[in-house]
C-alpha cells in the first residue's frame, strides 16, 4: 500500500464522519490495495443506500 500514514489519516477522518452522523460501522483490516478498493466501494454503496433510506423516510 502506498503512503500508509495518509491512508490511515483519511480512514480516521471517515470514522469521525460516521461517528458524527451516528452511522454504526465495523472496522475491517485491509489486506492490500485491491482489498482496499473493494472495501471502499462497498462502503460507498452502503452510504448511498443509507442516504436513500433517509430521504425515503422524510
Amino acid at each position: 500500500m502506498t503512503n500508509k500514514v495518509a491512508q490511515i489519516r483519511k480512514a480516521l477522518a471517515v470514522v469521525e464522519a460516521f461517528k458524527k452522523s451516528h452511522v454504526v460501522f465495523v472496522p475491517v483490516p485491509v489486506l492490500n490495495d485491491e482489498d482496499h478498493a473493494i472495501l471502499a466501494e462497498m462502503a460507498a454503496q452502503r452510504l448511498e443506500k443509507l442516504q436513500g433510506e433517509q430521504q425515503h423516510d422524510k
